[in-house]
């Protein structure tokens, strides 16, 4: 999973050092750090705003060394939903309960549907639908292609698909 983290560090030499070794330690991978000495905090010091690809067990380890270094941890925010797929589905949609089709995926826990394009040329003829899903990692969007294809079948829906999209890492 990718993990942002926010630290107040002293403005002082082998400061930023100190804060990245305990990531290394740990397995953790750096994707990105933003180290900005201009812009102080009041007591002085300054923010550090690092992106890292590590697993949930990584994360604490990480974070007990920081604190055990005296690092400052002012957010760790997880960024759970990383991978996007759009496609495009094509039947009778709404009659089909197109609620019934979002909730599906979005129970799943590890997929969520957060775009729907929704064109209804006429009552009687079939819809189409553009709809963009964004999921946890590869291995869960497989899961949810899965289930896409699955309720496809069950609704005779005729699906185009993967429609290219930059995932959240490109786009970090």
């Amino acid at each position: 999973m990718k993990v942002k983290m926010k630290l107040e560090l002293k403005d002082e030499p082998g400061t930023l050092i100190k804060a990245l070794l305990p990531i290394s330690k740990y397995g953790g991978n750096i994707v990105y750090v933003v180290h900005d000495r201009e812009k102080k905090l009041p007591n002085g010091n300054i923010t550090v705003q690092i992106s890292i690809e590590a697993n949930k067990d990584q994360v604490r380890e990480i974070k007990n060394a920081l604190e055990d270094e005296d690092i400052g941890i002012l957010s760790i925010d997880e960024v759970k939903l990383i991978e996007d797929l759009a496609f495009i589905m094509i039947g009778h949609i709404v009659d089909t309960d197109i609620k019934d089709t979002i909730d599906r995926v979005d129970n799943t826990g590890f997929a969520e549907v957060i775009d729907l394009n929704l064109k209804m040329p006429n009552i009687k003829k079939e819809s189409s639908a553009r709809i963009i899903i964004r999921a946890t990692g590869k291995e869960e969007m497989k899961k949810c292609v899965d289930l896409i294809n699955k309720i496809a079948n069950e609704k005779d829906f005729v699906l185009i698909y993967p429609l290219m999209l930059e995932t959240q890492n490109e786009r970090d």
